[in-house]
């Protein structure tokens, strides 16, 4: 005899099923608070401290928390800060400024902070603009200049950030901070796997404009398991070692190496890009802490950088350089007379308490991240998610996170059919520091403002950054599936 269910039966196995192959979907808020609570196991407390908010977007009840009040360092998460700060006061049209004048034969430039005198926005040519000028002027019939002089008194003068590390000298994502940034204040060291007659490897330097001095000590070996090299600078010079051994290659290896004194590196490649057109300097290299802009000098050319090019740039690729310009010139914005990080905190503090952000919930130290004494709380950047969700800038804000499995530093994470795409954050990175901030998009429909920050104890003793990493990959799982 054939059985036949009732609806209400089919209902019901319907469901079952429907739970059963998808984690047992739309869990409780005890149920899902105890999957999140066996997740962190792995974490002892004894070695990390760990700090979780949740909260549906526009809701006041937080679906879940553990240490959301606990003062954190963020790594780069503080880039959310910046972000945010700088939207809500320069607002997405406020452009930086680089500016060519002329007096006589003397040439000057007015620097801002643009950024854009990268390779990351013209094929990997550097130089581009910088050429650009070289080829105007001597359209204009210039065939010899004097002085070439550098205005950099809208920033201050200390370009390394007091409280990063030392050993972090010459490391790219420590570049110096300066009113110029020429291919993002570093030069790239390609070594092409190719030897040179005295036996050594093939190195070279680009942008190469007779500002780093290089020096070789490689040797070439045909044994790829004793191939490595090491590229570094020698303290605070400009001299660029490298050394080790390189074995025969059809890949191109590439460093960043962070140049000192970026202003004059700025000078010296403008000085090629007109050397290179036939024009002749016959003056110097100066930077000038007075202001250039005064009747005397003629503007030549004007470049004009919205700082919607640099915040992707800052909230994918999360770029230190960038945020830490942005971070300064809020202090301009505030009406002080420099581009300081002292001002910046000040002007930052004020921002965030005016949009609603509780002043006791973080401390801001720079703007990047970099910095060991930021401390922020996961409650202060749900809140910030949350006010920035319903912020005008809000479309600007989030489009410019990762997006997970698509893009940025989110690129390989939660990539998986049902994930992908439903996770928009900004990563954040440390010895001993991981951090995932953003908002979630579960299956529900319901969106969540989230913030996990992973700190150890001990700086070099505890959970590594993958187990960090995977325990919040697992928990957005969680909130994907049963959230």
């Amino acid at each position: 005899m054939k059985e036949v269910l009732s609806p209400s039966a089919r209902m019901g196995w319907t469901l079952f099923l429907c739970a059963w192959v998808y984690g047992f979907g739309f869990a409780s808020a005890g149920e899902l608070d105890a999957r999140v609570e066996e997740v962190l196991r792995v974490l002892d407390p004894k070695t990390c401290r760990v700090g979780i908010c949740f909260q549906v977007i526009d809701e006041e009840k937080v679906a879940y928390q553990r240490g959301a009040d606990d003062l954190l360092i963020p790594a780069s998460n503080q880039k959310l800060l910046t972000m945010a700060a700088a939207l809500d006061r320069l607002g997405p049209e406020y452009r930086f400024r680089t500016i060519l004048l002329q007096k006589g034969e003397d040439l000057g430039v007015i620097g801002s902070g643009d950024v854009k005198f990268s390779g990351r926005f013209h094929s990997g040519d550097s130089l581009f603009t910088l050429r650009r000028w070289a080829k105007e002027l001597k359209k204009q019939g210039i065939s010899r200049v004097g002085n070439i002089e550098l205005d950099s008194s809208r920033f201050e003068s200390t370009r390394y950030h007091p409280r990063w590390e030392g050993s972090d000298i010459g490391a790219w994502f420590a570049a110096e901070v300066t009113a110029f940034a020429l291919n993002d204040n570093c030069v790239d060291c390609v070594i092409p796997g190719k030897g040179t007659r005295d036996g050594k490897a093939q190195v070279v330097l680009e942008p190469e404009v007779g500002f780093v001095r290089l020096q070789n000590r490689t040797t070439m070996v045909q044994s790829r398991s004793r191939s490595g090299a090491v590229v570094g600078r020698i303290g605070k010079d400009r001299v660029l070692r490298v050394r080790g051994s390189v074995a025969p290659s059809t890949q191109i290896a590439r460093y960043w190496v962070a140049v000192p004194d970026p202003t004059r590196y700025f000078g010296h490649a403008l000085k090629k890009s007109l050397l290179k057109e036939g024009i002749v300097v016959g003056g110097q290299i100066i930077e000038r802490r007075q202001s250039l802009d005064i009747p005397s000098w003629k503007e030549v050319s004007r470049e004009e950088t919205p700082l919607m090019t640099s915040l992707p740039v800052i909230g994918k690729k999360s770029q230190n350089l960038y945020s830490e310009v942005v971070f300064k010139t809020l202090a301009l914005s505030g009406g002080e007379s420099l581009a300081s990080w002292e001002g910046g905190q000040r002007e930052m503090k004020s921002i965030l308490a005016r949009m609603g952000l509780p002043g006791d919930s973080y401390v801001v130290s720079d703007g990047s991240g970099l910095s060991r004494e930021n401390r922020v709380t996961p409650r202060a950047f749900v809140n910030l998610c949350r006010i920035m969700y319903s912020h005008a800038t809000r479309k600007q804000f989030f489009e410019s996170l990762s997006v997970s499995g698509v893009d940025g530093t989110l690129t390989r994470r939660l990539s998986e059919v049902g994930c992908k795409g439903r996770v928009i954050a900004k990563t954040g990175t440390l010895t001993g520091v991981s951090a995932l901030s953003g908002i979630l998009k579960a299956k529900s429909g319901r969106v969540y403002a989230f913030s996990m920050i992973m700190n150890r104890r001990k700086r070099n003793r505890g959970p590594s950054g993958r187990t960090f990493k995977s325990v919040q990959d697992k928990i957005c799982r969680l909130f994907i599936e049963a959230g």
